[in-house]
C-alpha cells in the first residue's frame, strides 16, 4: 500500500511544517534571517516546494531530486 506523506492523516505534514517554522524563528530570533512575511506560511511554502520535488516522478514522471529545491529555497530565504 502506498501513502503520501501529505495526506493530513499521516500528521506529517505538520509536525515538518512546525519544525521548519522552529528553525526560522531561531534564525530570525538570532539575527540570521529578516523576513517581511510570517514564518507559519512561509514554512508551509517550504515544505510544499521540497514535496513538488520530492514526487516529481508522481507530479510529472521525472526522477525525484529535492536537491533542486536548492537555488529556489535560497533565494526565498534572501
Amino acid at each position: 500500500m502506498f501513502v503520501l506523506l501529505t495526506r493530513h492523516d499521516t500528521d506529517f505534514q505538520p509536525r515538518l511544517i512546525e519544525a521548519i517554522e522552529k528553525m526560522l524563528r531561531e534564525e530570525a530570533d538570532a539575527g540570521r534571517l529578516e523576513l517581511d512575511v510570517d514564518l507559519h506560511e512561509l514554512a508551509y511554502v517550504i515544505v510544499r516546494l521540497i514535496e513538488s520535488y520530492t514526487y516529481l516522478d508522481l507530479i510529472t514522471g521525472e526522477e525525484p531530486d529535492a536537491r533542486r529545491a536548492e537555488p529556489v529555497l535560497r533565494m526565498l530565504l534572501r
